[in-house]
């Protein structure tokens, strides 16, 4: 949808991860919580399910009320600790960044 997804959705795809680009979750109640991408388990060997977030407009209060809605979310599904949070400011160092959180949340290892 933006640039920078793009370009966050190419890093996975040239690192050789297994995705998916805002996989619907159903809520108990009913509600859809829309990740931006979902990594299934074993997507390499021995990983852990992971979902990403990339919150592109962290100056806009409205976007960052829904971020902290969304993330209560997540808490209560109890999948908070399976979340990676990337800015804009992450995205000049993909690399290290995602690389190193995909290690430590997934037990996923980048090549």
């Amino acid at each position: 949808r933006s640039l920078s997804e793009g370009k966050i959705d190419d890093w996975l795809y040239v690192n050789g991860i297994v995705h998916a680009y805002e996989k619907t979750i159903i809520m108990q109640d009913g509600k859809k919580l829309i990740p931006d991408w979902y990594i299934p388990p074993n997507a390499m060997p021995n990983s852990h399910k992971v979902y990403i977030e990339f919150w592109g407009r962290p100056k806009d209060p409205k976007y960052m009320k829904d971020k902290e809605k969304k993330l209560e979310n997540y808490k209560k599904l109890g999948i908070i600790d399976q979340i990676i949070s990337l800015e804009p400011k992450h995205l000049s160092d993909l690399d290290s960044y995602l690389g190193r959180f995909l290690s430590r949340v997934a037990n996923l290892q980048v090549r």
